[in-house]
């Protein structure tokens, strides 16, 4: 008499578990990939919204604000500033993604930029953001109107 059989031999088992680690192999990585320039993508925006925040307040309260941006920080202290006794002020901090930092920082003279109440920044260039895992940059340009540009294409340094 021949009985039906039930569930799924030994070698069965072992075959889809070793498929399924072949195909793990392959997706963890491209999935460390992804999310680290998902990361490298949220950053730059984050931090092209801070500027702009930082600039909308000085025109807003018609109070000069300014933020340091330092190579290899991955923080952005944002404080305000008064030019008759030159004294800053700290007001908050910015905490980039993890596994993101600033590599590059171009502005003339300092890190410090500070927005006159007319929106001008008090100097221009661009500042370029890293991640750490795919060693990819994205650069944030702030020009001498004010206007603040994140690039969509990763940038060699």
């Amino acid at each position: 008499m021949y009985m039906k059989r039930r569930g799924y031999t030994l070698i069965e088992l072992i075959v889809t578990v070793a498929l399924l680690a072949f195909i793990a192999a392959f997706a963890v990585p491209t999935y460390q990939l992804i999310l680290a320039q998902a990361q490298l993508t949220s950053a730059t925006a984050e931090v092209s919204d801070f500027l702009l925040e930082t600039q909308q307040k000085t025109v807003t309260e018609q109070t000069i604000y300014g933020v340091t941006l330092n190579v290899s920080g991955t923080t952005i202290p944002q404080y305000t500033y008064n030019p008759i006794t030159q004294v800053k002020t700290s007001k908050s901090t910015f905490n980039l993604p993890s596994n993101t930092q600033i590599i590059q920082v171009s502005f003339s003279g300092n890190s410090d930029i500070r927005f006159a109440t007319t929106a001008a920044p008090n100097v221009s260039g661009y500042l370029v953001i890293e991640d750490t895992v795919r060693m990819r940059a994205k650069k944030i340009t702030i020009s001498p109107s004010g206007s603040i540009t994140a690039n969509q294409p990763e940038y060699t340094p």
